[in-house]
């Protein structure tokens, strides 16, 4: 176990102002007048590449199997902002990586940014389709996270050991280190307020009646890292060998919000696709995710990720993306448009937009534990995490579905 190298005890939250560009040569207050420096040199080469951006006049980006649903009108705004159509290909991530690379053996690059999740950044990384991120970043509000940034450095994927392809765009800070949703016609009040601890889901009570995603296929790799050092392998060593846990398909989104709304399984663990969750739960199915932090508490940890695609088809528009996102303007985009509430954009001096309150404050929380993603601690727990639920899955003969 690695559980205290792994974590930071305390994350201390930069507020503050960033390097501003909105330039002025003077301003004059009654006799006073305060210059500020320009950076011409950057001016230009902006100025230039928004430009050459617009020339192209397309941006196309690949993403998961929720990504067009809960991204999409955060892509708009950066079609509002330079006037780049935005063109989403989205859907199941092993057919969407599949298309990708196929299409590459062929010559054909039609792709600039991804915005995918773990699995298929880490297959389009291995393939060698991603391009290096820090050759891309020209804007010094990017490049400079000393001040107005939840994180002091850029953080990279901990499959990216080179630190320069994967990124982030935001974090988050959910209720509890996994997620845990459950039927709320099925669950009593009686049972729900048993739940102290993630222990407590080990009752017998509980046989046969909890389901999760894939996470031996890369299913919520986040979660299952943090999960396996908080918990070690003594909980799911039980939890899959005592509790008859159901493993549906990787990217099953659809059919396990449908079969947790039915009943078929009344508690949900490492769920393939959150928005199919919450459009249940706005439909008014019986189905919500536990509403208290367990006593072994939960974490912050960046998420969203952001690559440029090796060869993009756009390479201005791919370039100015990338760092427009995670400027002022780009981050105040994301926490005014996003659909992914439970997560927040990686500066901390934007305004929270449609952020979740609950969120909000447990990302400012200075107590928070925080997760260190480019540690070679966090990339051998996810390793260690990942090949035992391959083992076990074997040893078990657990087939997803």
């Amino acid at each position: 176990m690695l559980k205290e190298s792994l974590m930071t005890p305390k994350l201390t939250i930069i507020a503050g102002i960033g390097i501003g560009l909105t330039l002025v040569a003077s301003t004059t207050a009654g006799a006073r007048t305060t210059t500020v420096p320009v950076d011409e040199a950057f001016e230009q080469e902006w100025h230039d590449l928004i430009a050459a951006a617009q020339e192209e006049g397309e941006l196309v980006t690949i993403s998961g199997p929720d990504g067009v649903t809960q991204d999409g009108d955060f892509f708009d705004a950066f079609t509002d902002e330079f006037g780049i159509e935005v063109t989403q290909f989205g859907g199941a991530t092993d057919q969407v990586i599949a298309r990708v690379l196929a299409e590459r053996d062929q010559g054909i690059y039609s792709y600039d940014i991804g915005a995918t999740g773990s699995t298929g950044a880490r297959g389009l990384l291995e393939a060698g389709a991603i391009a290096p991120f820090r050759d891309n970043l020209i804007h010094p509000e990017a490049i400079d996270r000393s001040e107005g940034w939840r994180l002091d450095y850029i953080p990279f994927a901990e499959y990216d050991l080179e630190q320069n392809y994967v990124t982030f765009m935001a974090m988050t800070a959910e209720p509890n280190v996994m997620q845990l949703w459950y039927n709320t016609d099925n669950v009593t009040q009686e049972e729900l307020d048993s739940l102290d601890s993630w222990y407590d889901l080990l009752n017998p009570a509980f046989q046969g009646r909890i389901a999760m995603g894939n996470v031996a296929e890369g299913q919520q790799s986040e979660d299952r890292t943090k999960g396996w050092n908080l918990l070690g392998e003594e909980f799911f060593d039980r939890l899959m060998r005592e509790m008859d846990v159901q493993v549906l398909p990787y990217g099953a989104g659809r059919e396990f919000a449908d079969g947790l709304a039915r009943g078929d399984f009344d508690f949900g663990l490492f769920p393939p696709e959150e928005p199919a969750l919450i459009d249940a739960e706005e439909q008014g199915l019986p189905v919500t995710e536990f509403p208290r932090t367990f006593s072994e508490g939960t974490a912050q940890t960046p998420l969203s990720l952001l690559y440029v695609i090796d060869h993009a088809a756009h390479p201005n528009a791919a370039r100015l993306f990338a760092n427009w996102v995670l400027t002022r303007d780009g981050q105040t985009a994301f926490n005014e448009f996003t659909h992914r509430t439970g997560r927040a954009a990686l500066r901390s001096d934007v305004p929270q937009g449609v952020i979740t309150d609950d969120t909000w404050a447990r990302l400012s929380d200075p107590d928070a534990t925080f997760f260190d993603q480019n540690s070679d601690e966090y990339r051998a727990v996810a390793a260690e995490s990942e090949q035992w639920f391959k083992d076990i899955f074997a040893e078990l003969d657990i087939t997803a579905g």
